[in-house]
């Protein structure tokens, strides 16, 4: 059985937010994303029918597990409610989303809760860039580097480089570009940053200095806490709402 899937509605939260600094815990992050997203689709949590929840370091950064379950711990709507996690590194949302539009098409249910949830900022940034290194091969890749991932994308870089030639300007531009994006997003970690001109400056040790190889601190992204929820539908479902 195969048929559309459409987005009921969605939420995001501030991602320029300290959780840890403000008291709270996996629990309040999963409670304000649960809400939120149900209020924005207009459903109720009874009417969920599976929930895919997205993570990637929870046990790293917050000695928290089993975040599967924690929809329906702070929910008593989801109580009873097949609920998984799923962990794929940066990709953890976008599997969790294919993992919920799978159970619909296949028509194992009508309705799925998918979230996303990180708290990365519960320790220093020298340890929080170590807990990210362990998705890349331990042991095997990034051994000598300070900073892993920073790292890894220089060396994919240079490698692109030998093959094809990169001109240095056109990399500053991506990242002047991926910031001023996010000055228009309310809720964007970066939203209010003094960035200078990267197109102009980018090259300028002392204004965008070198973190590792080539990859300088305006292309590197942030510790962040937040999440994002969206509730995914069937076509049955859809109809038989708009027949109500």
């Amino acid at each position: 059985m195969a048929g559309n899937v459409w987005i009921l509605g969605g939420y995001q939260s501030d991602f320029a937010r300290n959780l840890t600094r403000e008291g709270r815990d996996f629990a309040d992050l999963t409670r304000e994303m649960v809400d939120q997203t149900l209020a924005d689709s207009g459903i109720d949590a009874v009417d969920i029918d599976v929930v895919h929840v997205a993570n990637a370091f929870g046990e790293m950064f917050a000695q928290q597990g089993h975040l599967g379950a924690m929809p329906a711990t702070v929910c008593a709507g989801l109580w009873d409610t097949p609920a998984t996690r799923h962990e794929a590194a940066c990709a953890s949302g976008s599997v969790a989303a294919l993992a919920a539009i799978a159970d619909l098409r296949a028509g194992n249910y009508r309705t799925a809760l998918v979230v996303g949830l990180e708290l990365e900022k519960t320790v220093p940034g020298d340890i929080a860039a170590r807990h990210l290194g362990a998705a890349a091969w331990t042991g095997h890749e990034g051994a000598d580097a300070k900073f892993l991932w920073p790292s890894m994308f220089a060396e994919v870089a240079e490698a692109y480089d030998r093959r094809f030639g990169i001109d240095d300007t056109h990399l500053h531009a991506i990242a002047a570009i991926n910031l001023a994006n996010a000055r228009r997003n309310p809720n964007a970690q970066t939203r209010d940053w003094q960035v200078p001109d990267l197109v102009t400056e980018g090259g300028d040790d002392a204004v965008n200095p070198r973190i590792e190889g080539r990859i300088r601190r305006f292309d590197c992204s942030q510790m962040t806490d937040g999440g994002a929820g969206v509730v995914l539908v069937g076509d049955e479902f859809l109809d038989d709402s708009l027949t109500r």
